[in-house]
C-alpha cells in the first residue's frame, strides 16, 4: 500500500511505501519535512556510497546514505539512500517562512519517488552484472596465464630432457617454448587493455 507524502514543518518518520522490485528491497519514507528513499545494496564489497562503481548511477541529488539503520525501519540489510531536500525541492520548513521567501520547490509524490526507485534499482542491477562479468573475465585471464605458464614449463622440461641428444625434438621444443612465451605476453597485454577500459 502506498501512502502519499504530506509535507510538514516538523520532523517525523513514516513509511510511505516499501516492497521488492526486481529482487531488491526498497523503502520510501517521509521525514515530515521531506521524503527519502532507500534501496538494498547487493554490490559485493560495497562499503559506502562513495564506491567507484556507483559513480554512473543516476540518482536524485546523489547517494547520501549507506548502512542498515534507517530511522524506524528494523532491517539488517545494507541500503543505499538519497533524499529529496536539495535545491529545487520543496522542504516543509518553508511553511514557517513568509510567502515572499519561499522557494516554491517541487513537492515529490510517493508515486514519482517510486518511479525513481525503480530506475535506480535497474541501474544497480546493471552495475552488479557488469561487476560480475569483470570478475569472471579476471578469473578467465588468470586461467589463461596459468595455462601458458604450464605450457612453458612443459616445453622447458622437454628441452632439458632432450638437450643431451642431438634429436630434432630439441628444435621443436625450442619453437614450442618460444610460441608459448609469445602467447603469454600477448595474453597479459590483452588483459591489461581490458582492465584499462573498465
Amino acid at each position: 500500500m502506498m501512502t502519499e507524502m504530506a509535507y510538514t514543518s516538523k520532523r517525523s518518520q513514516t513509511v510511505l511505501h516499501e516492497g521488492i522490485y526486481n529482487g531488491y528491497k526498497f523503502y520510501i519514507l517521509s521525514l515530515g519535512t521531506h521524503p527519502v528513499a532507500y534501496v538494498e545494496c547487493k554490490l559485493r564489497g560495497c562499503k559506502d556510497y562513495y564506491d567507484k562503481r556507483l559513480e554512473k548511477v543516476c540518482v536524485h541529488g546523489g547517494f547520501t546514505y549507506y548502512g542498515s539503520a534507517m530511522w524506524d525501519v528494523d532491517d539488517k540489510k545494507k541500503y543505499l539512500g538519497w533524499d529529496y531536500a536539495h535545491y529545487g525541492d520543496y522542504v516543509g520548513y518553508e511553511q514557517l517562512l513568509p510567502s515572499q521567501y519561499r522557494s516554491g520547490g517541487k513537492k515529490w509524490t510517493t508515486e514519482e519517488i517510486y518511479e525513481e526507485v525503480k530506475l535506480v534499482i535497474e541501474q544497480l542491477e546493471l552495475v552488479r552484472k557488469i561487476n560480475k562479468t569483470r570478475t569472471t573475465a579476471r578469473a578467465m585471464g588468470w586461467v589463461a596465464i596459468a595455462m601458458w605458464l604450464v605450457a612453458i614449463t612443459i616445453a622447458s622440461i622437454s628441452l632439458i630432457i632432450n638437450s643431451t641428444s642431438k634429436s630434432p625434438l630439441v628444435f621443436v621444443g625450442l619453437i614450442t617454448m618460444l610460441v608459448d612465451v609469445i602467447g603469454l605476453v600477448l595474453t597479459i597485454k590483452r588483459l591489461v587493455k581490458i582492465y584499462r577500459k573498465w
